[in-house]
């Protein structure tokens, strides 16, 4: 009775009988839980320690709007003006559970959204001035909500993420009747989670990509109780997408030519800069997207740069993976318009191909650098955790804070060797008597 009355009196936290009965990790959640709910305290911290939309907008209008910041629509962003045309973005589309339909997630920045208004969604390929991806009836992922159509309006920054889709496995039906029903479930989960990517190889089996094996876990779950009904899938063990690269320019000009001979296409491959590419990984670079900006005839007339390009680098090179970090340089180019434009196509495949085995291909694997901040004592044995998945020690410092003092361990692991990490790491503190976890984000590594 005393302790019960010692626990109301410090915290308000009142635990029943069988409660008490609870020991470490088990016991400190069941507390937390009953004194500082996780809803309740995110609420409130984001109601008393974020700036309202109205003083945001001032210094984070520029960083959403990729238009120009002298336009009607960049101004009316930073004023938050409810009085114009609406300008909105979905960020996320959540499915009810046990209810196919799903709700959009959204934030309106300027203007009013009403019932039965007529508005426009723009994609996620919307283009300034350019096509369109447009979708009457329903939003795939994130859109761009607007009720005018105004050729001359920009679209509002795509989020982007820390992490990126690189742990896949295949995902068959038990019973070749449920293939219908496998088919729509993936595409509801694909919409419900902009993380996630769902797409169908060449054999026909659905493949399912996620950034980690937690969130794996998470959306096969949802997969299953969610949008499947209890029809039974066989899953693989995860495996990991690689991708592409060179590491020195091409040794030699590399031409390729149409049967006709008249067509004739040369080119070179090369590395990127680092900073490069982390310019196009942050968005500050963005490649063209609308044929119309591509005054190359070659690009105008045959769609080589929709098609011939991109699916070169998609699907070429030593295995067949994506090619990154690099750049094709077209050096020279043969056109004949009288013996027309068959083959061009396969023909720019070919040469990308070549190019790419020309300046010493490798493969890319995708690694995570770890964050781990543990007290003193246990360093040895997460260490030695690491050491046992390959992993790579990079940094370890002492943190400057209050109470117990902790380190602060960066690692460098490989994605394929970080499959169960997390847990393993969760259970070792715990049997320790601290709970320690570790945070992932993604890099990449050769």
């Amino acid at each position: 009775m005393q302790e019960n009355e010692f626990e109301k009196d410090r915290i308000g936290v009142t635990l029943s009988e069988a409660e008490k009965e609870f020991m470490g990790i088990e016991l400190m959640d069941r507390v937390m839980k009953k004194w500082l709910p996780a809803a309740n305290a995110l609420f409130d911290m984001v109601t008393f320690h974020l700036p309202s939309p109205h003083v945001a907008k001032i210094y984070r209008g520029d960083k959403l709007y990729t238009g120009p910041t002298s336009d009607s629509y960049s101004e009316a962003i930073k004023d938050c003006n409810p009085d114009g045309p609406l300008i909105a973005y979905v960020s996320k589309m959540i499915c009810p559970r046990g209810n196919k339909g799903f709700l959009a997630f959204g934030r309106v920045f300027f203007g009013r959204i009403t019932t039965n208004m007529k508005i426009e969604i723009l994609g996620r390929k919307f283009v300034h001035r350019g096509t369109r991806d447009v979708h009457d009836q329903f939003i795939t992922k994130t859109a761009m909500l607007t009720s005018e159509s105004d050729s001359w309006v920009y679209p509002i920054r795509a989020m982007r993420f820390s992490v990126y889709p690189v742990v896949r496995v295949r995902v068959e039906c038990k019973v070749n009747e449920d293939l219908p029903k496998l088919s729509e479930a993936l595409n509801l989960l694909a919409k419900a989670d902009p993380a996630i990517i769902c797409t169908v190889e060449e054999s026909g089996i659905h493949v399912v990509t996620t950034v980690g094996d937690k969130h794996l876990e998470m959306c096969l779950n949802d997969l299953r109780n969610d949008f499947l009904n209890g029809t039974e899938v066989i899953v693989s063990e995860p495996f990991v997408a690689y991708r592409e690269t060179v590491s020195s320019e091409s040794s030699h000009t590399v031409i390729s030519m149409c049967p006709n001979t008249q067509n004739r296409l040369h080119m070179e491959a090369l590395p990127l800069n680092i900073s490069v590419v982390g310019a196009i990984e942050n968005g500050q670079i963005v490649t063209p997207v609308n044929p119309e900006d591509c005054k190359n005839i070659l690009c105008e007339e045959c769609d080589l740069h929709s098609w011939g390009f991109p699916f070169g680098c998609k699907a070429r090179g030593l295995g067949w993976r994506s090619y990154v970090g690099g750049s094709i340089d077209l050096t020279d180019v043969v056109y004949s318009r009288a013996h027309g434009l068959d083959g061009l196509p396969s023909l720019a495949q070919r040469v990308v191909h070549a190019s790419q085995l020309s300046a010493k291909p490798q493969l890319m694997e995708p690694f995570y650098e770890i964050n781990i901040q543990t007290p003193k004592e246990f360093i040895n044995t997460i260490t030695t955790l690491l050491t046992e998945r390959h992993g790579h020690v990079f940094r370890s410092t002492k943190m400057q804070r209050f109470g117990a003092p902790l380190h602060k361990i960066i690692a460098y692991m490989s994605v394929r060797h970080a499959f169960g990490f997390s847990t393993e790491l969760s259970n070792a503190s715990a049997n320790l008597g601290h709970a320690t976890s570790a945070q992932c984000k993604f890099n990449i590594g050769r």
